[in-house]
């Protein structure tokens, strides 16, 4: 399957192990789709090291569409 386009995006997990996304408003949201998406894994990697001071538990999910 050929890729049309390759996005990240950041997410973290709750207690119970579902998933959250940042959507662009900074806020933490279970839907996918508002998530915040970057083109390149660098940039979603620096906007959270920038974003958040003393969160670590943050990961980075690849998205193919």
């Amino acid at each position: 399957m050929e890729e049309l386009y390759t996005a990240y995006i950041i997410t973290m997990k709750t207690k119970e192990g579902k998933k959250l996304y940042l959507t662009s408003d900074k806020e933490w949201s279970f839907i996918k789709d508002e998530g915040m998406w970057f083109a390149e894994l660098e940039e979603a990697q620096n906007f959270a090291e920038e974003w958040f001071k003393s969160f670590d538990r943050y990961e980075f999910d690849k998205i193919v569409y």
